[in-house]
């Protein structure tokens, strides 16, 4: 399944569309299953990252935990923040980051 969508992309809009695809369709999972993978991976995901460990998805990137000094205080702090790094099949493509304030996911 490729499919381009304008603006922002969902949860929602991944599940429903991932559903239609023929793999889906070919071992017969629901909408619902493909939830439940999708809550499962994001929870690995994130259990990974909380750790500071990097996740490597074969074909589509890695997600990783970066560090960002922040000088401006009189005593400069670090802070982590999750990052997600396209594979070498999306060279060329834009990594917009994500609008203020929007912390990705969503319904």
């Amino acid at each position: 399944c490729t499919r381009r969508w304008p603006g922002m992309v969902t949860e929602n809009t991944i599940i429903r569309e991932v559903s239609k695809c023929v793999f889906a369709q070919q071992h017969a999972l629901t909408v619902e299953d493909i939830a439940r993978i999708w809550l499962s991976v994001n929870a690995y995901i994130a259990a990974s990252l909380k750790r500071s460990r990097s996740v490597f998805i074969p074909g589509l990137g890695t997600f990783k935990v970066s560090h960002r000094l922040h000088a401006s205080c009189l005593y400069p702090a670090e802070s982590l923040f999750p990052v997600f790094i396209f594979g070498s099949r999306f060279s060329g493509q834009r990594q917009d980051p994500l609008p203020p304030g929007h912390h990705g996911g969503g319904q």
